[in-house]
């Protein structure tokens, strides 16, 4: 065979060659390697390059909108010490002492849709159902499903859009129960965030359940639900240029969420919070158009210092509780927070008692021992936990003072370990 001009003459077999060759990170997402000898190649055509400018023309998308510090994140990285893990715990149980922060309510209901649609589809597993099931009837109770026929849903981190899809059941089973005066009038739309491609999504199930409840109520004139997906990260989003708004309607937007990861959470009650339409005066003459808002929150150890939205509450319980001559900051106490937030959701090994003893910095070299039992490491996980999400709570009572806003668990700790979470409704 004659070699083609300018190409390489390779001695060795392939498997040899490939040896010798070295796979490097992604400059561009270290979560996938490529070839070094191929790299200027690979990030000219790269996923995360033409994701990286996807929206790039669109009006709902400014780069770091709804970040603290803009684009990035917390730019340095804080090394822990045992010393600061230490001086961490002792510090939480002061607070817990001086802030007299008692055992969050349970509040687990059950919606009868949801018993007599999904659960019976589910004979193993009802872990889920069971949650969407609590959720969804605290909202109930919260009084965000009145007035069904000009309510909005956003759905922040949505992935498949799950929860989204129980919410639209619930909510056509009341618009088919409305008065003859109200029928016909719906025009309800669900807005679907989330930075991540998903497969199997349930928007299509949205319109399924729509063509089902009209074939057995074909006498009632209801419309299906809109669904609008935008794939973006909730730091780049501007809510205004997707919602509806003009002066004398009745929309109405609840933002839900089901186990919203770690920082995304502080990231959306800034996007909220960032929006005119929702919640600001200068809305062309509108009310601003919240009427709810309902995340289950989940790891926290993903949290990040620079873009939580309460640094001052962290900071304030710093300086109101340390130790004389304690060397916590702000930084390294949140830091140490979201390392033991894990405690409390990481679960038990096998064969182990909530009695017996480990050393919490036994992975620090030359450090002291510091022992404790199972059960006080739990402990000390979901107070952790519980000051990240008080933060975030006295943030939302101060940002959003015409609504009621509250901690609670929407489930027992057997169903999900991740079980708070924050209800927000109009007072």
């Amino acid at each position: 065979m004659k070699k083609a001009a300018n190409s390489q003459v390779h001695n060795k077999n392939g498997s040899e060659a490939e040896k010798e060759r070295e796979r490097v990170p992604c400059p561009l997402d270290p979560n996938h390697t490529v070839w070094a000898d191929q790299l200027k190649k690979h990030l000219k055509k790269c996923n995360k390059t033409k994701l990286s400018h996807l929206n790039d023309d669109k009006p709902y998308y400014e780069p770091g909108y709804n970040g603290e510090n803009g684009l990035l994140s917390s730019s340095v990285k804080i090394d822990i010490t045992a010393e600061h893990l230490v001086q961490s715990i002792e510090l939480l149980y002061k607070v817990f002492e001086g802030e007299s922060m008692d055992e969050l309510p349970l509040r687990q209901l059950n919606n009868k849709l949801m018993s007599l649609k999904r659960f019976p589809q589910l004979p193993s597993n009802t872990k889920h159902a069971v949650q969407q099931s609590s959720l969804i009837e605290n909202l109930v109770d919260a009084g965000a499903f009145e007035r069904p026929e000009s309510l909005n849903f956003i759905e922040f981190g949505c992935g498949r859009a799950e929860f989204s899809r129980y919410v639209s059941l619930y909510l056509l089973t009341q618009l088919t129960s409305l008065p003859a005066e109200h029928s016909g009038s719906n025009s309800n739309e669900f807005v679907l965030i989330d930075r991540a491609t998903n497969r199997m999504k349930f928007d299509k199930k949205i319109k399924d359940d729509f063509s089902e409840i009209k074939s057995n109520s074909p006498s009632k004139p209801i419309s299906c639900p809109s669904i609008k997906r935008i794939k973006i990260d909730i730091r780049d989003l501007k809510m205004d240029p997707i919602l509806k708004s003009t002066p004398g309607d009745d929309i109405q937007y609840v933002c839900i969420s089901k186990h919203l990861c770690g920082v995304a959470t502080d990231l959306t009650l800034r996007c909220i919070g960032n929006s005119s339409i929702l919640h600001g005066d200068d809305n062309n003459g509108c009310n601003p158009k919240l009427k709810a808002i309902c995340i289950a929150m989940c790891c926290r150890h993903v949290c990040d210092y620079g873009d939580y939205v309460n640094r001052s509450y962290v900071t304030s319980l710093v300086e109101k509780y340390r130790a004389h001559g304690s060397i916590l900051t702000y930084e390294t106490f949140f830091r140490v927070l979201t390392k033991l937030c894990s405690w409390g959701t990481c679960g038990r090994k096998p064969g182990t008692a909530i009695t017996d003893i480990v050393n919490v910095v036994e992975s620090f070299e030359g450090a002291e021992p510091y022992t404790i039992t199972i059960k006080e490491r739990e402990n000390i996980g979901l107070m952790a936990r519980r000051v990240i999400d008080e933060g975030r709570l006295v943030y939302v009572k101060e940002k959003f003072t015409e609504f009621n806003a509250e901690l609670i668990r929407y489930v027992e700790s057997d169903v999900s370990l991740e079980n708070v979470a924050m209800l927000v409704y109009k007072k």
